[in-house]
């Protein structure tokens, strides 16, 4: 789930100090879940134009913090807004929930 790479990147950007790298983490989370709740609601009105929005900002958030394959969805549905692709966004829904909790699960136990 996580490219773990990014706690070295974060020591870098941060110093050494492992309960900052996790603070920032954690600042992460709710940021996360409002990415999550912008794109159902996207899903619900079939707004494509504010689907690629949000999930470009899902996407850059989680590069941010190395969580890969909540990154790789957000590309996914960013395309999909694009394109007013309806059929990729609900055959990947379930993944964006479960990798999103999967990662907010991950951050919450550091």
């Amino acid at each position: 789930m996580f490219q773990f790479v990014v706690f070295d990147v974060l020591a870098e950007m941060l110093g050494d100090d492992e309960e900052t790298i996790k603070m920032m983490l954690r600042d992460f989370v709710e940021p996360l879940s409002e990415s999550l709740r912008e794109i159902q609601l996207c899903c619900k009105r079939r707004n494509s134009e504010e689907l690629k929005m949000a999930a470009h900002k899902l996407k850059s958030s989680a590069l941010v913090i190395g969580a890969s394959d909540l990154a790789i969805i957000g590309q996914s549905f960013e395309t999909a807004g694009d394109e007013d692709n309806w059929s990729t966004v609900n055959e990947d829904i379930l993944n964006l929930v479960q990798s999103m909790t999967k990662t907010i699960d991950y951050i919450e136990k550091l």
